[in-house]
């Protein structure tokens, strides 16, 4: 389930919440948050101290606008959160799609007329499970190396994307919500699909895979930290001002590219951790990728694309319906699964007044640019 549990936590990014009692500046105390029974009753008496006679009359020249439907940054970011989800979760719907072979069905809830049917999720073979082991035996001799990354990673991925764009919950606060709302999305759509595509992790095919970490007990198909990985590397690659993201994906003189490159290492983390298959996070990087753009359609109002399909191991082109089975995972390659002749359709534009005004809000805190690498 990726990095659900720490859902809100926004990680340490920035030490995001750190500022705490930092010189006791103020004596700020706890005006707006927590109350206490102390505090309440030192209210009661100041009241009664300080207030004569009351008579209470009209004043509505006082009130601010109630009525400002749109205006969500009136709230605490934890109630904020509530209203975002809403919104970004009623669009999204997730279907079997086959109850004798299962697989899942996502639906998006846009403008397209016709709607378009959902996009499909089948589950892939045992065969391509079976296929997939032998790159796991390669990928293991790289866990010393990355075991401090993949511990960090059980519940923090926003944290690394901040050390390549700006991250905090002050100066960038805006940001960090989104792309925490991000995370929250791409986990309820997941998990689901997960459900719908159960499939058996490394462990129950192969014991000699002896991940390093603890397996997850639920599906292994499509990866949760991929799909997490990409859909905030999409998010935040919109929010700098980049292109598509299969169109960032292979042009490594992009600014935003590096925003892939660590969604991809994010995901090879679990591959070599030995609790996914390459094809996991093949797949778990098309449904990111494809939720990071909703995202972005849905705060922006522009229309969105999607592949009408995500099969990494099935190649439409090929005449061997097993070619893919051994497919690694490559940012080429998942750039090529991206590509596929015939891949995309519509998804129409997402009428949400409320994330609109709040995306419009935050163009003037943008972070700052990453370097455009040398060419």
């Amino acid at each position: 389930m990726g990095t659900v549990g720490n859902v809100g936590n926004v990680g340490n990014v920035g030490n995001v919440g750190n500022v705490g009692n930092v010189g006791n500046v103020g004596n700020v105390g706890n005006v707006g948050g927590f109350s206490s029974t102390l505090l309440n009753s030192a209210l009661i008496t100041t009241r009664d101290g300080i207030i004569g006679y009351w008579n209470p009359k009209s004043d509505f020249e006082r009130l601010p606008d109630l009525l400002s439907i749109a205006d969500i940054c009136y709230l605490k970011p934890q109630q904020r959160a509530f209203i975002i989800d809403h919104e970004l979760h009623r669009m999204v719907r997730v279907h079997i799609e086959d109850h004798a072979k299962g697989g899942a069905k996502v639906v998006f809830l846009g403008s397209a007329s016709p709607p378009p049917n959902g996009i499909e999720i089948p589950r892939p073979p045992n065969e391509v499970f079976y296929a997939q082991l032998y790159h796991l035996h390669s990928y293991a001799d790289l866990r010393e190396d990355r075991l401090a990354e993949i511990s960090m990673q059980l519940g923090d991925i926003l944290s690394f994307f901040g050390g390549l764009s700006y991250l905090d919950d002050e100066r960038h606060g805006q940001q960090v919500e989104i792309l925490s709302a991000t995370i929250r999305l791409a986990t309820h759509v997941e998990m689901m699909v997960k459900h719908f595509c159960r499939s058996p992790r490394p462990i129950e095919l192969a014991p000699e895979v002896f991940p390093m970490i603890q397996t997850p007990d639920h599906s292994t198909y499509p990866s949760g930290h991929a799909c997490e990985a990409f859909a905030v590397a999409s998010v935040m690659n919109r929010m700098l001002g980049g292109a598509a993201p299969k169109d960032v994906i292979g042009a490594a003189n992009q600014n935003t590219h590096m925003l892939f490159r660590l969604a991809a290492r994010i995901a090879e983390n679990r591959i070599v951790a030995g609790v996914h298959y390459p094809i996991d996070s093949l797949a778990g990087a098309m449904l990111g990728i494809m939720l990071g753009e909703y995202v972005w359609g849905a705060f922006t109002g522009n229309e969105v694309n999607a592949p009408k399909k995500i099969a990494p191991f099935d190649d439409p082109d090929s005449s061997q319906s097993e070619a893919n089975y051994g497919l690694d995972f490559t940012l080429p390659t998942l750039k090529d699964c991206l590509s596929a002749t015939g891949s995309d359709t519509s998804l129409g534009t997402f009428a949400s007044p409320l994330l609109q005004s709040y995306w419009a809000d935050l163009l003037p805190e943008q972070a700052a640019k990453p370097k455009q690498p040398a060419e």
